[in-house]
């Protein structure tokens, strides 16, 4: 029966290749979401594994030459030292010791990075072997393709990851090598080589067209809408806590930005949505205010139930969280949800005084403390479509804030500094050190909401952390990560300020939204999204009330205070406001293009060092592959002479054992097979007929002397001679 390497080199570098395109289907996600760094040097090093296995070096030759490629790169990335300074490897094993105690524990977040970037390459290196091993040898493809399948499937349905393109290669990958190994082995197993050889290319178009008209028709054909109800969002909810489906939070996984009313479980990635949800013709732009919560767990917030907070009233709302004193402007908006939005919560600007609408609505209930305003029916909450704010907009002016004295009201100091035990110390020390030259508490206040503008805090959506057991919310922000949305900063900003005794709530509510087209001449029309749920923070002044601040980067914030226009202290502050569209989508301000173009001199030391570093592995990822190819180009020129090596100082019998047994491999490469049950002289004179020659017959008679007749002595230099002729043919002459 002919053998699997009877095919030629050709098709086995198809199965692996496709093999190989497989597996960066398994790559590519990771670096998109953002979960795993130096992405580039992986491809790298995949490649580079990949190809030696794939050239079938000597196992213990191949597995060294890997090895010397992870060390190098591990070191390179991890540490400054020289490479041959051991100092780096006793920081490993360290490293790899402690790392292994952790995922003993179960404490699985904990795992540093150079232990995650240990145990990817150790994958890598895994999954070289094993697909060449799966696709090449036993031609078996079906697992790993359907795990891709399931792989891709599963993080675009519950990530932001988008697999639509990835599925189409996925499927054309798959039916060409299924297809392939199929035809293959029915060839091995019929004995029908050499048809295959002639008639390969019939087989295989059909296989290609047929995939590509497949995902054609799949990508770019008429869909229409699914009616099965997904229930991937039920089930998300579910394990997240979350059996509203308002998706407002949870303990783990990717949702969908929106108002929400559970915030006990803060973090995690989320999609945007931007779903209108209600319009609002007002004459200027606000923030639109829901509620506030006062208690921080160290996960998130809850809100502090007291009986005595709820009230019911009629379209005059009692809630007055700034002082007498404070200057105000009387507006009017009006607010009107959109076909199938509704929220059973009244969103309204500061200083709202009254609601006046047509819908049936008996009275409010009002939480006076963290101004949540429900519209009733007999009691019982509804909800209401459009309804009318009169309101008195507050105008805080930033020289009476800082003359505002400490807060002297022992229930608002009790409610409002709230910390939990658990907080870490260097929570506190932050917050003294960010604040410790300013004397007012209005000057600390700003320091704290500009510490996150001017620090490397970084917004994003995508690739968020989830505090798990003890880890605390804002502290891991602070230290660890310093990446997340609003409710990352404003948490953190009201923490830090509740750790110098300054009372802070958590707020949530709405952006002002985007501005519509349109509008008239006496207001403007703004149309608000879920995509414009938001969280800030309020500070309480002593004679002032309760005053909103934003710290979330790439936010105006509230249009509320106004800042002298004198040169005193705090002049140096940035303004805040940002372009309309930045603001309604949530995301953070891009940087200013004289930013980019700052002189070099301007670079920090650490990050020239870090750009020299990456110059080293790229040249050192170029060279690996560089010399890979030419690896495999001059390979049996390197095969021949380590078995010339053998030859002159090894074993003489086990040296003209491996020399003969590498003729019959390149004679192979030629497609010269020997038949089962044909002498070694007869498929030598074949050979010989074949190149025109007679050294094969020559090295044949000189081999079967010295191997069945033992008292017979044969010249070494003559059959080296001789062997190094017939390979030179066989190689010189090799298609």
């Amino acid at each position: 029966m002919e053998k699997t390497n009877q095919f030629p080199l050709g098709y086995h570098l198809i199965l692996y290749a496709c093999g190989f395109f497989l597996f960066l289907e398994w790559l590519y996600p990771l670096h998109l979401l953002g979960t795993t760094d130096h992405f580039f040097i992986f491809l790298l090093f995949a490649q580079f594994c990949f190809l030696i296995s794939f050239l079938q070096v000597y196992w213990v030759v191949g597995n060294v030459i890997k090895g010397a490629a992870f060390i190098f790169i591990i070191q390179g990335l991890f540490f400054n030292t020289s490479l041959f300074d051991l100092d780096w490897v006793v920081l490993l094993m360290e490293d790899i010791q402690v790392n292994i105690e952790y995922m003993l524990h179960r404490e699985f977040h904990l795992l540093t990075g150079l232990f995650r970037t240990f145990l990817f390459m150790l994958l890598i290196w895994l999954m070289s072997y094993l697909l060449y091993y799966w696709f090449v040898i036993v031609k078996k493809t079906l697992v790993f393709s359907i795990c891709t399948f399931i792989y891709v499937g599963m993080l675009d349905t519950f990530t932001p990851y988008d697999g639509s393109w990835a599925i189409a290669r996925t499927f054309v990958l798959v039916m060409f090598v299924i297809s392939l190994t199929n035809l293959m082995k029915d060839t091995e197993r019929t004995r029908t080589l050499s048809t295959f050889r002639k008639h390969h290319v019939k087989w295989l178009i059909p296989v290609l067209i047929f995939s590509m008209i497949a995902v054609s028709l799949g990508v770019f054909g008429p869909k229409t809408a699914g009616e099965w109800q997904d229930p991937i969002a039920d089930i998300t909810h579910y394990f997240n806590n979350d059996q509203e489906g308002d998706g407002s939070s949870g303990a783990s996984g990717t949702r969908k930005v929106g108002y929400g009313d559970n915030d006990e479980h803060l973090g995690g990635a989320f999609e945007f949505d931007d779903t209108p949800l209600f319009q609002v013709h007002s004459p200027e732009k606000h923030y639109w205010r829901v509620e506030s919560k006062e208690i921080y767990t160290g996960k998130g917030w809850i809100a502090e139930e007291r009986d005595e907070q709820w009230t019911y009233s009629d379209a005059n709302i009692p809630l007055n969280f700034q002082g007498i004193n404070v200057d105000t402007e009387k507006e009017e908006a009006t607010v009107s949800f959109l076909d199938q939005q509704e929220m059973d919560k009244i969103v309204y600007p500061y200083g709202i005084k009254r609601i006046e609408t047509d819908e049936p609505i008996d009275q409010y209930l009002i939480h006076l403390s963290n101004g949540t305003i429900q519209p009733t029916i007999n009691n019982d909450p509804s909800q209401m479509k459009n309804y009318t704010l009169l309101y008195d907009f507050p105008k805080f002016q930033a020289n009476e804030l800082r003359e505002a004295k400490a807060a002297n009201s022992e229930a608002i100091h009790a409610s409002y500094t709230q910390i939990p035990d658990s907080l870490p110390d260097r929570v506190y020390t932050l917050a003294e050190e960010i604040t410790e030259e300013y004397d007012t508490q209005y000057d600390k206040v700003r320091a704290v909401e500009q510490h996150f503008k001017e620090a490397n805090f970084v917004y994003e959506t995508d690739d968020v952390a989830i505090p798990y057991e003890e880890i605390d919310y804002v502290d891991e922000f602070l230290f660890d990560t310093q990446s997340g949305y609003c409710d990352n900063f404003s948490s953190s900003m009201a923490v830090m300020l509740r750790t110098l005794d300054i009372p802070t709530r958590w707020v949530k509510g709405f952006t002002g939204g985007t501005k519509l087209d349109d509008a008239s001449e006496d207001e403007d029309v703004y149309e608000i999204t879920n995509a414009n749920a938001h969280s800030w923070v309020e500070v309480y002044f002593t004679d002032v009330g309760w005053v909103p601040f934003e710290p979330t980067i790439g936010f105006s914030g509230s249009d509320a205070i106004e800042e002298e226009s004198s040169t005193e202290e705090g002049e140096g502050e940035e303004a805040l406001d940002v372009d309309d569209e930045e603001v309604e989508q949530e995301e953070p301000e891009e940087e200013l293009e004289n930013e980019e173009n700052k002189d070099e001199e301007e670079v920090p030391a650490n990050q020239k060092d870090q750009s020299n570093t990456n110059v080293v592995v790229w040249v050192a990822g170029v060279l690996l592959i560089i010399g890979a190819v030419a690896l495999f180009i001059f390979r049996y020129r390197v095969m021949m002479a380590l078995v010339l090596y053998s030859l002159h100082r090894g074993s003489k019998m086990k040296a003209m054992d491996r020399s003969m047994r590498f003729c019959l491999y390149m004679c192979q490469k030629k497609e010269l097979y020997k038949e089962a049950g044909e002498t070694l002289r007869s498929f030598a004179k074949r050979v010989d007929a074949a190149y025109g020659m007679t050294e094969m017959s020559t090295l044949t008679q000189m081999y079967e002397k010295h191997m069945y007749s033992r008292n017979q002595h044969v010249a070494m230099d003559d059959y080296t001679q001789t062997w190094k002729k017939v390979i030179q043919q066989l190689i010189l002459d090799r298609s």
